[in-house]
């Protein structure tokens, strides 16, 4: 079988694919049927014929006794033409015992040059396709004499063969008989064939009407419906299809009713969590603010170059605690489907000099350089989420000083394209670490 047969047969419906079958089954099982009962009942006929033929050759042959001790061809062609008047009698002969003919119907057909085997006893000498050649000895002296009854049994005379009978006898009323069995035949085998297919078709539809159903109904549960349910009825392994598909999607709505519990709990500590991130980020940027207002002061106080520098480090720390607090914040807007992008206009270099001098001291422990790259067909103003940027950014670039013992740890910023007014930016941090 190849594929594509197997493709159309999984295409096809189980119904039709069990019609198809028993028509294919009862239509082979008639014809065969017919076949085989025709082919007995027409032996049967040409065994009845055949006998026959033999009984009319015997009688043939008594009746032939007188015409062959006479040697009468008168005689022989008078009871020739009465066997002769039977149905589907071809032609006859008569010979003597030298198998010379004394009377032929047809000469042509009966010469006994023809014949090779002249028996003892009555048979059918030959068969071909459209006729039966029977021959038959003929004896006289098989009774006694009326003038010797005074002669006792051993007495009687012995048979002494006289001469022949030929009868050949056509087939055409075993052809004809043939064909009106085989007629007969297939009419009542076809009519048994189609009540018995009338009687599986129904049975059919009786078994399969249940498949059908529940394939409906698991067709609606593939497209979504929930509350759908087999009706349990049919054969019992339909019934226990029924049953496993009920039980199913009891089990699926009850799974589906605890992951709606579990993710209703979840969005409810997701919405706590939320809440109290902003709480404890709006509580921390109260006393953050206030370091950083004291900072400002210290800068205004004279201070010399070193404790510039110290202040201004800790200035930069406390914006960028304040920066990690924003990130908590945005955190709970991402949570809550309030995320915002914030668009404003911001020097590239000011930002990674920024970020430069607020990881700088990180790096100086380390002994560790650390530089940033600009090419020069990057814009130096832009406008976007700087504090986005920043957040990824020192992210990367504290993840690389972190697993970097010696070396230097950079970041490059290159252009990818520009167009209707919108750069697309490609920044790379570079260490001599392990790397990520």
């Amino acid at each position: 079988m190849t594929n594509r047969t197997r493709k159309a047969l999984g295409r096809a419906g189980f119904r039709p694919l069990l019609a198809a079958t028993f028509t294919i089954g009862i239509v082979l099982l008639a014809l065969a049927s017919t076949f085989v009962t025709s082919s007995l009942s027409s032996q049967s006929v040409k065994e009845r014929i055949t006998e026959e033929g033999l009984n009319l050759t015997e009688t043939f042959a008594d009746r032939s006794r007188v015409a062959l001790l006479y040697q009468s061809a008168s005689d022989a062609k008078y009871i020739a033409d009465a066997i002769l008047a039977f149905p589907d009698m071809l032609s006859v002969g008569v010979y003597d015992e030298k198998h010379e003919s004394i009377y032929l119907s047809h000469s042509a057909e009966m010469d006994s040059a023809q014949y090779k085997h002249w028996p003892t006893e009555i048979r059918l000498d030959l068969e071909t396709d459209d006729a039966w050649h029977f021959v038959a000895p003929v004896f006289t002296g098989t009774q006694v004499d009326e003038d010797a009854l005074f002669l006792t049994e051993e007495a009687e005379l012995k048979p002494e063969l006289v001469g022949y009978v030929r009868v050949q006898m056509g087939k055409e009323s075993l052809r004809r008989m043939e064909a009106d069995i085989f007629r007969f035949n297939m009419v009542v085998s076809f009519v048994l064939a189609g009540i018995l297919l009338v009687v599986l078709l129904a049975i059919t539809n009786q078994m399969t009407r249940p498949l059908s159903t529940l394939a409906g109904v698991m067709r609606s549960a593939k497209e979504g419906a929930k509350d759908v349910r087999a009706d349990v009825k049919g054969t019992r392994e339909v019934v226990e299809m029924e049953t496993a598909f009920n039980t199913m999607m009891d089990v699926l709505e009850a799974r589906e009713e605890d992951l709606r519990a579990t993710r209703d709990l979840a969005l409810e500590a997701a919405r706590l969590k939320g809440e109290f991130a902003a709480n404890v980020s709006h509580e921390l940027r109260t006393p953050l603010n206030g370091v950083l207002g004291m900072l400002d002061l210290l800068k205004d106080m004279g201070l010399s170059s070193k404790q510039q520098e110290y202040v201004e480090i800790a200035s930069g720390s406390a914006e960028s605690l304040l920066g990690l607090i924003d990130d908590i914040l945005d955190f709970s807007k991402m949570d809550s489907g309030k995320m915002e992008i914030d668009q404003e206009h911001f020097s590239l270099p000011d930002l990674l000099e920024e970020i430069m001098l607020l990881l700088c001291t990180q790096a100086q422990r380390k002994n560790l350089d650390i530089a940033y790259l600009i090419d020069e067909d990057v814009p130096e103003i832009l406008k976007g989420d700087s504090g986005r940027i920043r957040q990824v950014l020192i992210n990367l670039l504290g993840n690389a000083l972190k697993f970097t013992h010696k070396g230097e740890v950079s970041i490059e910023v290159g252009c990818r394209g520009e167009e209707k007014g919108q750069v697309k930016l490609h920044f790379s941090v570079r260490d001599t670490g392990i790397g990520m």
